[in-house]
């Protein structure tokens, strides 16, 4: 690959892999010395990504990831992307081999691009990972049926909630209900509430994230009846 005369020796730049041999020889008396020193590849560096926290109401931006490097040792600065998109979302340095973020993800399809700041200075892209979120916003829709004018509270309201997280079994979400005079009845699988005077009402929906949605209705008050009266043949 090269030589050099003299008592020193600045060792050649080798680009590839395999068995070198270095052979010193004394000038003065023909002895020689001969050295083998095997090459191997450099190891490749890799990074792995994966989610680590799902989001947990629909819309928000609380998801998470972790990346974790191989056969790499040192500083490097990373970035988080979008797909499709390529947008930029999240950037910093690091040293550490398994690194978290912060919880600022929304639901998608994201990778990370590491630039090492040490030997081999390389960059490397992760496999997309995904970071999943409820498919629909919670929701909740409410019916109501009047309280009548008499002395008894018959009025009624039935709240059918949809979306979000369902809790597993057959209880899916829990409601409360409340007025202005506070809480009606405490959270529960109960969505059917009766014997409700003339009231506006409040009802709140949660799921298995805790997440929540509330919507007021108003039960109203049947008329009062009526009596007409007539005189006949006042005699």
């Amino acid at each position: 690959v090269t030589s050099f005369t003299g008592n020193s020796f600045t060792p050649a730049t080798i680009n590839a892999t395999g068995q070198y041999t270095y052979e010193i020889i004394d000038t003065s008396t023909g002895c020689s010395l001969l050295a083998t020193h095997n090459v191997l590849p450099y190891p490749i560096t890799n990074v792995t990504a994966q989610p680590t926290q799902a989001v947990d109401c629909f819309g928000n931006s609380n998801g998470q990831l972790s990346f974790a490097l191989q056969n790499y040792t040192g500083s490097y600065d990373y970035e988080v992307f979008t797909s499709p998109g390529n947008v930029s979302v999240l950037t910093g340095t690091s040293s550490l081999t398994t690194f978290t973020t912060t919880s600022t993800l929304a639901a998608g399809n994201y990778y990370v691009v590491i630039n090492e700041n040490a030997y081999p200075e390389g960059t490397i892209t992760s496999p997309l990972i995904t970071i999943d979120s409820p498919a629909l916003p919670l929701a909740v829709q409410l019916v109501a049926t009047n309280d009548r004018n008499c002395l008894t509270d018959i009025g009624t309201i039935l709240a059918t909630a949809t979306g979000g997280t369902p809790y597993s079994g057959t209880a899916p979400y829990k409601y409360e209900l409340s007025n202005a005079g506070g809480i009606v009845q405490a959270f529960s699988s109960d969505n059917y509430f009766e014997n409700l005077s003339d009231d506006t009402y409040t009802v709140t929906v949660t799921d298995a994230n805790n997440c929540q949605i509330s919507d007021t209705i108003t039960v109203g008050l049947d008329p009062s009846p009526e009596i007409d009266l007539a005189l006949i043949n006042p005699c």
